[in-house]
């Protein structure tokens, strides 16, 4: 084989495409397959926040009104209520992730919030059901711990432990006079 032969065959491998796809796909695919991660993760928290806040608005409009007290309506049954109205747009677990704190106050200036995690968890005997009566000022708040979907952005989205992230929904009225 001639000089020119061999170096007319490097230059012909050198400027072969073949593989060029599948080299820029190896480049890409990992910020994009990321990328696409991050953006389901977020629109999940978005959805079940949106979700929380609708059903905290509307929930707590029985207490409102007092259609809660007078139907006698315990935190279960509250909590219940919020359950099923979030289950209508997305599957939950509220048996062991939805927490339920319903206060009242003499005034708004009065209105204090009580922080119910301790150690990264929500402590339940932080939580009260206390509705109210005619007129009184009432704070709703409904906390979910979330679990983080994507295992690698448990990191960066969690705020509780076991990689879960808190969201919370609160809603501050004055009762009618009902």
């Amino acid at each position: 084989m001639s000089r020119f032969g061999a170096r007319s065959q490097l230059l012909s491998l050198w400027r072969r495409k073949d593989g060029a796809t599948a080299v820029e796909f190896a480049l890409v695919a990992i910020p994009f397959f990321w990328i696409m991660f991050a953006i389901a993760e977020i629109a999940s928290l978005s959805l079940i926040q949106t979700s929380l806040d609708a059903a905290v608005s509307e929930t707590a409009r029985t207490i409102r009104t007092g259609e809660a007290q007078a139907a006698s309506v315990t935190q279960s049954g509250f909590k219940e209520d919020v359950c099923d109205y979030v289950n209508n747009l997305m599957s939950v677990d509220c048996d062991a992730h939805l927490h339920i704190d319903v206060r009242r106050f003499a005034d708004f200036d009065a209105v204090g919030r009580s922080n119910p995690v301790v150690n990264g968890d929500i402590d339940p005997t932080r939580l009260a059901f206390q509705p109210g009566a005619a007129s009184e000022v009432v704070m709703v708040r409904a906390f979910y711990n979330w679990r983080i979907i994507t295992p690698v952005f448990g990191d960066v989205f969690a705020n509780m432990t076991g990689g879960r992230r808190l969201l919370v929904s609160s809603a501050l009225f004055r009762n009618e006079p009902f």
